[in-house]
């Protein structure tokens, strides 16, 4: 694994200084964001009943069997589109599961009522499948939607184009497809574009011959060769990253899983699992410092807590309060409050505060035998020091990062923001979008503080106050030149802004971090 490692090319660790996403230049950012204040934003329509889409690889009909990998491309094309607009979609292993509890192999030619049984099967309100076909050096596709509750269906033909072009393709067929499932959805067909990153159609096809791949080395080797095509190609990057975290091997997955660009829907579970790799490994430094990262985006509790710990081991006095910032996080549920209860005891511990660690042990309400219970025994005991060695044996990082549910949260502040301004004037609507993007930012829900500044753009596209907090949302994504973008219309509707020197210095500053080997 080292070996396939060193053979890679070395400008992959400074990647983030040539990224090719097209569609995030400064003049199409510049052009993305006036269309979206024109156009307005609508409510977002997801909820947390969404019922989940089942997508089934694609029929080739073209009649060339090497062909037969871009079936499960658009399965991987619609999935990433539905996920980041926070619509639920079985996974490849539930899909697995569904059609073996039906006991039919995958991928076969089966019929209509078939297919609803194993949609059925993995709780799916919706079913998408296709076909494609290539003649005459040109591709089309045609997907078909059925509405498993409502029992109709809906076919969405793609634009034809060349082969080359097939990621473009997906991309707006995907865009279709997530209209009809959420025909509310504030996502626009640029921002979809934008989310693929156009590589070589070589790279892509054994990108998806990676994902098909049953035996692991076979799978690591199509991702490497994947990476050598395209040393930039973000979702081959997070794979690999990914194949060494699950064969253990976290030194290398440590130099991967950060690299993966912040515009790619994995982003956020590169990071979470990058920032537990050096926890592992004992670099604790590093695992704060992407922990930290990583809160800025998605503040859930097990982010926080995760950062806790690694600040704790450092021998900071800040842990404490971030696990108390946690507790009190939205999303917190009753498995992950225990969790909290259970490290703020161990690191108040292990921190030399033995009344704190004490207080929240017992707070916990630990059932007796359990390690939680020993340690509160052990401080209560009289003249007892903190046991730091069975404070330290009771931390336990987070596990999962549950997106789906940190969306849904955010969309549903939307619609309530959207509510309360529905009835104010245009000049109090504006401030009061201001005033949620500002506090929705200072929070990290970027997501819904970027819906704000765009509805306080479709009211005023001119205004400097909605564009400086874009600048300073994508900052706090990490995407310079989505912020220098937003400077460039600054300076021309507003070039003597106060905000557009600071803006400049920081947008500096993260290309200089970007291009340090980490």
């Amino acid at each position: 694994m080292a070996a396939a490692f060193a053979s890679l090319p070395s400008q992959r660790r400074c990647a983030l200084a040539r990224v090719r996403w097209p569609f995030l230049r400064m003049a199409i950012g510049l052009s993305l964001a006036i269309s979206l204040a024109a156009t307005g934003v609508a409510q977002a329509s997801l909820t947390p009943a969404s019922p989940q889409v089942l997508i089934l690889p694609f029929n080739n009909r073209s009649g060339d069997l090497n062909l037969d990998w871009i079936g499960e491309s658009f399965v991987q094309a619609l999935s990433d589109t539905l996920r980041g607009a926070g619509v639920p979609v079985v996974n490849a292993q539930q899909r697995a599961t569904a059609f073996n509890q039906e006991g039919v192999p995958d991928l076969s030619t089966l019929s209509q009522a078939t297919l609803i049984q194993v949609a059925a099967k993995a709780h799916a309100g919706w079913l998408i499948l296709g076909r494609f076909d290539y003649v005459h050096g040109q591709f089309r596709a045609r997907a078909t939607i059925f509405n498993l509750r409502r029992q109709h269906l809906i076919r969405i033909h793609a634009r034809r184009g060349r082969l080359a072009q097939l990621e473009t393709i997906q991309a707006r067929l995907a865009w279709h497809v997530l209209r009809v499932l959420a025909p509310k959805t504030t996502v626009t067909a640029a921002q979809v574009l934008a989310q693929r990153q156009q590589v070589p159609l070589a790279a892509y096809e054994r990108y998806i011959r990676a994902l098909l791949a049953t035996e692991p080395a076979v799978r690591h080797k199509f991702l490497v060769a994947a990476v050598h095509l395209d040393p930039d190609y973000s979702q081959a990057v997070y794979r690999l990253g990914l194949w060494y975290w699950h064969n253990d091997d976290y030194r290398t997955a440590l130099l991967w899983l950060p690299q993966v660009d912040t515009r790619d829907p994995n982003y956020p579970r590169a990071l979470f699992l990058a920032a537990r790799c050096a926890y592992r490994l004992g670099r604790y430094a590093r695992a704060a410092e992407l922990s930290q990262r990583l809160a800025a985006l998605w503040p859930l509790p097990q982010v926080l807590n995760n950062w806790a710990l690694a600040e704790s081991r450092l021998g900071r006095k800040d842990a404490l309060a971030l696990l108390d910032r946690a507790r009190h996080a939205a999303g917190a549920d009753g498995a992950v409050r225990a969790l909290l209860a259970a490290n703020s005891a161990a690191v108040a511990c292990e921190l030399g505060n033995r009344a704190q660690a004490i207080r929240m042990a017992q707070a916990a309400a630990p059932r007796a035998g359990t390690p939680l219970a020993s340690l509160r025994s052990q401080l209560q005991a009289p003249g007892a020091a903190c046991p730091n060695a069975t404070a330290r044996a009771l931390e336990q990082p987070a596990r999962s990062l549950p997106l789906g549910k940190f969306r849904r949260m955010e969309a549903t502040v939307e619609r309530s923001n959207l509510a309360k301004a529905a009835d104010m004037p245009p000049s109090q609507r504006l401030a009061f979008h201001l005033r949620q993007g500002r506090r929705l930012l200072r929070q990290g829900a970027l997501d819904a503080a970027r819906q704000e500044f765009l509805a306080a753009l479709a009211l005023a596209p001119r205004d400097a106050a909605a564009h400086v907090g874009l600048a300073e949302l994508d900052l706090a994504r990490h995407d310079a030149p989505a912020a220098r973008a937003q400077v460039a219309v600054l300076r021309a509707i507003a070039p003597r802004d106060q905000s557009i020197a600071a803006l400049e210095r920081r947008i500096a500053a993260l290309n200089s971090s970007a291009l340090k080997p980490r």
